[in-house]
């Protein structure tokens, strides 16, 4: 606009944004009775005075502490009579929303455990000294990780039927509705339980699934990138793909053209390294100013990164590039992250940190999502059906692939028959593949057909992920996956055998030594009892 121009526009405002978690009377969003504004302003402190002068108040300072009046002008307010309990009482699924993670709130083991921080009494709320709690047996036991039972009356696997030919390939179900039972269960029936197994095991790629024809893929990491590199053999060179500004950057231009684009941009390039993952979408809050990983997530307030992450990630995932949200959820801090038990009361817990990355997970343009290290409360957040499935799948209508953050290390993350029961779909750097052994062991070893379904419905959720990225381009009907063991392969297995028989020539002249060192000692015994006449 030319200086002194003026132009009208409208703005939409979602008013599911405003509305507030009651989780001890409604058990649900409501929207309170009272008045509400919407104002603008050249600021915050500008914004609020004007609200203050539409209530009539006097007094008003701006941010230097200059007396100013403000502009009642440059508010929009409405008013609701009474407490609304039932707009937002289901979620855009469908589904009712209520209390899930009552167990993840201190007091729920201990009365009075904790006093939250209100702003209706901030001072005397406002914490002075580290809480202190002594963890009950059952939370033992639940911080174990150990949560999955098999039922009495559990399928068998012979219910099942594994390693047919129905006809189907992996590029055949980019179109096939998610509800589409039939279809999805005969695509299923095609792998066997070892093939399903062997793509649990996420090492910044999977490996591919032949029956299918659905290829092996490389992901990128990190929100800076798309990660990975361009193709010498078609592009001329590998020149390493581009870096962006920190998350917060971005986020403080306001410009939600600058992040669609850069969310295209980077769609763009990772069509360009053969990328159709990236686990690069920030859903964190920066919760205090010195967080390890500020950089790659959006803000300390819950709404902009629900909206800010609706845009770029859209904008990706329509490049064919499921650039995945993480960490999900409450994932607070970085430093001792690794088990950490995050308490909260369920009010705190839905307008924070889940909010965060509601935005674009309840989206259909989100296919990927990665979940945190922490526990919520005494659970893993990757064994959370709570969260895994009847939030993020249940209320928000999520369909796509869920993985948990690096399991290697931590026994807490070791029992995978958990959390695959939970919800999640595949492990992050798991290089032993040991969910594949620990998933496979509990469904043959035990005859179990209800885990063999939990089975089938993580890769019903991985494949429908993949088949809505850049995976299937170049794929035709009648393609085939070959597996092809690269020269550089063979070479590295080389390598490790001659250290390995170099170890082991070590190892037996070690073995020789000390034998001989033996030897010596004895021979020098005798001929002293010899010279000594003993």
């Amino acid at each position: 606009m030319q200086p002194g121009a003026s132009e009208t526009v409208d703005v939409t405002v979602d008013r599911y944004l405003l509305a507030s978690y009651d989780y001890t009377k409604a058990k649900g969003y409501i929207l309170s009775a009272g008045d509400y504004y919407f104002t603008i302003g050249d600021n915050a402190h500008d914004a609020l005075n004007n609200v203050l002068a539409a209530e009539n108040a006097t007094g008003m300072t701006d941010f230097d502490g200059k007396p100013v009046e403000g502009d009642a002008a440059k508010t929009y307010r409405w008013s609701y009579d009474d407490v609304d309990t039932k707009t937002y009482a289901k979620s855009d699924a469908g589904e009712r929303v209520t209390n899930r993670f009552e167990d993840a709130d201190a007091n729920y083991w201990k009365d009075g455990a904790v006093t939250y921080l209100t702003r209706s009494d901030w001072k005397g709320t406002f914490p002075t000294e580290p809480v202190k709690m002594t963890a009950t047996g059952k939370m033992i036991e639940l911080l174990k990780g150990d949560l999955y039972r098999q039922s009495k009356d559990s399928k068998s696997v012979s219910d099942y039927t594994q390693g047919a030919d129905n006809g189907l390939t992996f590029v055949m179900m980019k179109d096939v509705d998610y509800n589409d039972d039939e279809t999805w269960n005969k695509y299923l029936d095609e792998m066997t339980i070892d093939e399903m197994t062997t793509q649990l095991s996420d090492l910044f790629g999977t490996a591919e699934a032949a029956s299918v024809n659905r290829p092996a893929y490389a992901a990128g990491d990190g929100t800076a990138s798309v990660g990975g590199n361009t193709y010498a053999k078609e592009y001329g060179d590998a020149r390493d793909v581009t870096l962006y500004p920190a998350t917060n950057v971005l986020a403080s231009t306001w410009d939600y053209g600058r992040m669609q684009r850069r969310g295209e941009l980077v769609g763009e390039e990772a069509l360009y390294a053969k990328t159709p993952v990236g686990w690069g979408g920030g859903g964190n809050l920066h919760r205090t100013p010195f967080g390890g990983r500020n950089g790659e997530y959006w803000s300390e307030d819950s709404i902009m990164v629900y909206l800010d992450n609706l845009v770029e990630l859209s904008a990706a995932q329509k490049k064919g590039f499921a650039q995945g949200v993480k960490h999900v959820a409450g994932n607070d801090q970085e430093l001792y992250r690794e088990g950490l038990n995050m308490f909260f009361n369920e009010q705190a817990f839905r307008e924070g940190a889940l909010k965060g990355v509601e935005g674009i997970v309840s989206n259909e343009n989100a296919t990927a999502l990665m979940m945190s290290f922490n526990r919520l409360g005494v659970v893993w957040s990757s064994a959370s059906t709570a969260l895994t499935t009847q939030v993020i799948r249940n209320e928000w209508g999520f369909k796509g692939m869920i993985e948990t953050d690096g399991v290697a290390g931590g026994s807490y993350k070791s029992h995978f028959p958990s959390s695959l029961a939970a919800g999640v779909t595949t492990y992050c750097i798991d290089p032993g593949n040991t969910a594949a052994a620990g998933i496979k062991n509990q469904i043959e070893d035990n005859d179990d057909g209800d885990m063999l379904g939990y089975l089938r419905t993580s890769m019903k959720n991985f494949h429908y992920a993949l088949t809505r990225t850049s995976l299937i381009n170049g794929l035709d009907a009648n393609a085939k996956v070959v597996k092809v063991t690269p020269w550089w392969r063979y070479a590295i297995f080389g390598v490790d055998a001659a250290f390995a028989l170099m170890t082991l020539g070590c190892a037996y002249m070690m073995w020789r030594s000390g034998r001989r060192g033996k030897n010596a000692r004895e021979t020098v015994k005798v001929e002293s009892e010899t010279a000594t006449g003993k």
